[in-house]
């Protein structure tokens, strides 16, 4: 069994911002730290300026709701791209190319939500009728986002939603029910990168409108210390009640025995059968169980002697559905078990329950710790 030892002091360790220095009159140099996640350098203080700027927009938008939802839509997504391919460069990219890459993605995703927020009313005005600057944006945001999910989620989702995209272009060619008029080129990319039922639909609004900030909340109230604020209260209110901290010793003394002490180890038994009825019908044929287990290890059979805490057979026969069973070993037996020769077989031999299983070596590995 593993022992748990409590921690001394709880520390939060930081990745330094590289070459930033505040300096305070007449005092020492100050290191400013970045936080873990956005990697070192002027990259990793660049992506966590984004960061900020994202957090202070969508708060702005939440405080004063001044901007049409197609734009907070847009820029959340642009957002989001910038801070996507620049956490991906700074934490994942091998080489230098593919780092200014990534971070070119991210500029130019970013680049599109100010497109749509600069050009929101034009936009509108030539909806059906989009310049062929318009549809380079939209063929653009539908390949970052696509290359995001790929790089974020893997293949599968990219690869789910390609096949949907795929179908708007060749729909016509389908058989049967899944046949559809065809659409073109401009239509789709409308549709896509320009409407509330592609990129921009229901779960963007949703995430730039009320999921973005009570994340926002909720990471105030855990630096703020709040949370465990509320544990406090709770355990004030109730901690003395069953499932507080008062039940410790209960769970303590209950749970102690069953550590191994030195040359033994101490198997749980489950008998898990979902059914309530057949569960019934098994345990009460089942009487004496925890008497008939036993641990083969080489030549030497060891049998289990059942936890005497309280009796896990009834009278009428039936059996507990939980069991414990300690296995004594000797000397040679711990260094047979510990040596790895041979199989170690794990077994009951009850007159209605007749079953052996051989050990996994990692599992008989970990057990292995166990003994003093």
């Amino acid at each position: 069994m593993a022992d748990l030892q409590q921690p001394q002091a709880a520390q939060t360790k930081h990745a330094p911002m590289d070459g930033v220095l505040q300096t305070p009159p007449g005092g020492d140099a100050v290191h400013l730290e970045l936080p873990e996640g956005f990697g070192a350098g002027w990259s990793g203080r660049a992506a966590f300026a984004i960061a900020l700027a994202f957090t202070s927009f969508q708060i702005w938008v939440a405080a004063y709701g001044t901007l049409p939802s197609q734009v907070v839509r847009a820029m959340h997504v642009g957002f989001l791209l910038l801070l996507g391919f620049a956490l991906l460069a700074n934490l994942t990219a091998k080489t230098t190319m593919s780092k200014v890459w990534l971070w070119a993605c991210g500029v130019a995703g970013f680049g599109i939500g100010l497109y749509h927020w600069v050009n929101y009313v034009p936009l509108i005005m030539r909806s059906g009728f989009l310049t062929h600057v318009d549809l380079a944006v939209g063929v653009l945001l539908i390949v970052l986002v696509f290359d995001a999910s790929r790089r974020v989620m893997g293949w599968p989702l990219a690869i789910v939603a390609g096949v949907f995209l795929a179908y708007c272009f060749f729909g016509q060619y389908m058989p049967g029910p899944f046949v559809t008029r065809g659409y073109d080129l401009e239509l789709i990319i409308e549709h896509f990168a320009y409407g509330t039922e592609g990129v921009f639909g229901t779960p963007i609004y949703v995430a730039s409108a009320y999921i973005f900030i009570f994340v926002v909340f909720a990471a105030f109230l855990e630096r703020a210390g709040m949370i465990a604020l509320f544990n406090d209260v709770a355990l004030g209110l109730v901690g003395g009640a069953k499932g507080g901290p008062a039940q410790v010793p209960d769970e303590l003394a209950a749970y102690n025995p069953l550590i191994p002490q030195g040359a033994e180890l101490v198997a749980t038994v489950m008998f898990e059968i979902d059914d309530p009825l057949r569960r019934a019908r098994v345990l009460a044929m089942l009487g004496g169980v925890e008497n008939q287990a036993f641990l083969r290890v080489g030549a030497d059979t060891l049998r289990g002697v059942a936890e005497g805490d309280q009796e896990r057979s009834r009278e009428d026969g039936k059996a507990s559905a939980v069991q414990f069973v300690r296995f004594a070993f000797t000397p040679p037996q711990v260094a047979a078990f510990r040596g790895g020769d041979g199989d170690v077989v794990v077994g009951f031999d009850h007159p209605n329950y007749g079953h052996m299983a051989v050990m996994p070596p990692a599992v008989r590995q970990a057990l292995a710790g166990d003994f003093a």
